[in-house]
């Protein structure tokens, strides 16, 4: 059997000090009851110089978060985060739709290809009167 191991006690404090600079509100969806987790927006795996740095935080409930890994994986930065929060507020999609959406955003703007939003107009055909 495994042992847990002892949480950082430094990064509990941090996660508290981030929760209260967003007031308990979901960065994302804005959720204010809800189970929170601080998301690093540099990752801790590549950036450990800003694990305990207040602005390299948000405050996301657990859904969010865990969509959010599981579209743009565990070495993240900024304007994934920036990206997703406009993916999700944008166009509100949720399931494999959204994460199939938002891997096509990622790799265009990995391609450098430029993504601009853009609005359908719906037309709809007029039915013709019979005389």
């Amino acid at each position: 059997m495994m042992k847990k191991q002892p949480r950082d006690k430094q990064l509990v404090v941090w996660a508290k000090q981030v929760y209260k600079k967003f007031d308990y509100v979901c960065q994302v969806c804005f959720i204010t009851d809800a189970q929170f987790h601080a998301h690093h927006l540099y990752s801790k795996g590549t950036h450990p110089e800003l694990i305990y740095e207040l602005d390299n935080g948000t405050c996301l409930c657990a859904a969010c978060h865990i969509n959010f890994h599981n579209v743009f994986g565990n070495k993240t930065t900024p304007s994934d985060f920036e990206l997703f929060k406009y993916q999700q507020q944008s166009f509100s999609l949720t399931g494999p739709v959204a994460i199939r959406a938002m891997n096509q955003l990622k790799n265009a703007l990995a391609a450098g290809v430029v993504v601009k939003p853009s609005v359908r107009k719906v037309r709809r055909k007029k039915k013709r009167r019979r005389a």
